[in-house]
């Protein structure tokens, strides 16, 4: 058997016949920016999400994301773009929000979800865009256009 996830869904599969047996929907959190400020290893290999956080496509290859609040900033960087949000946010990201010079801009904000595989904290952390930051790995972001909240 084998134990396939994605950050949505949890699916056991069986070789023999490759039959289908059941999903158990993964838990999402939406931890503050604090928090993961605070203690960003403590959030290595979960499943985490942000609303609204600012993405860009790096020119230098992979995706850049900023989240903020109050005094906390999270830099998020991964190496590819999951399938969760299809063309629309595929279109935005190789037009308006191509280039980290976008990253302020409103049409560049996407709801995120990743699964950190490294962090650093903002102590050992240069400076991001101007900014210390707390930095977070993911090999695959998935984005989807902002909700309206």
């Amino acid at each position: 058997m084998l134990l396939v996830a994605n950050t949505r869904r949890l699916a056991l599969i069986s070789f023999s016949g490759s039959a289908f047996i059941g999903t158990a929907a993964v838990a999402l959190d939406h931890p503050s920016v604090a928090a993961v400020a605070a203690a960003p290893k403590s959030f290595i290999g979960k499943s985490i999400g942000f609303r609204a956080a600012s993405c860009v496509d790096d020119p230098k290859g992979g995706f850049i994301c900023r989240v903020t609040s109050g005094s906390h900033v999270l830099r998020i960087e991964a190496s590819a773009l999951g399938a969760a949000g299809g063309d629309l946010v595929a279109e935005r990201l190789i037009g308006p929000c191509k280039g980290r010079d976008q990253l302020d801009s409103p049409t560049c904000r996407f709801d995120i979800e990743i699964e950190p595989r490294s962090a650093q904290d903002e102590a050992t952390v240069a400076e991001f865009e101007g900014e210390r930051a707390t930095r977070l790995y993911s090999g695959v972001i998935q984005m989807r256009l902002a909700s309206r909240r």
